[in-house]
């Protein structure tokens, strides 16, 4: 019988996560990141099976908002100062996000092939 990776805990010490090191891991349902990450954006984890937003150690970057998610509208929770690169990307179902006035940071493609209209 082989095991499936549906949880992964990253410890401390992790400072880079490099592009597409999860993309594809249907399995993946949660990750805890430690706080000794410094970068990561959210092609790290592109096509997926995480099923809620994977945020930075201290919840003040939201880094990734899975593409599959069933929601519609979304509200970036209070506290979140950065949205990280590509973290909606082909996020097609959300229609609405709302953003708190904690944000003082959208980095580049954030929002590429979202489902904004």
């Amino acid at each position: 019988m082989r095991a499936l990776m549906k949880e992964v805990v990253l410890e401390e010490g992790i400072e880079i996560i490099e592009h597409n090191v999860f993309t594809g891991c249907q399995k993946l349902k949660t990750i805890r990141l430690p706080a000794s990450v410094k970068e990561i954006d959210g092609w790290a984890f592109y096509d997926s099976g995480l099923i809620e937003p994977v945020f930075s150690a201290d919840g003040k970057r939201l880094i990734y908002y899975p593409q599959e998610w069933r929601i519609t509208e979304y509200s970036v929770p209070e506290g979140v100062e950065e949205i990280g690169s590509r973290s909606f990307i082909q996020a097609k179902l959300l229609t609405k996000i709302s953003l708190p006035h904690s944000l003082k940071r959208i980095c580049s493609m954030a929002f590429i092939k979202c489902g904004f209209t």
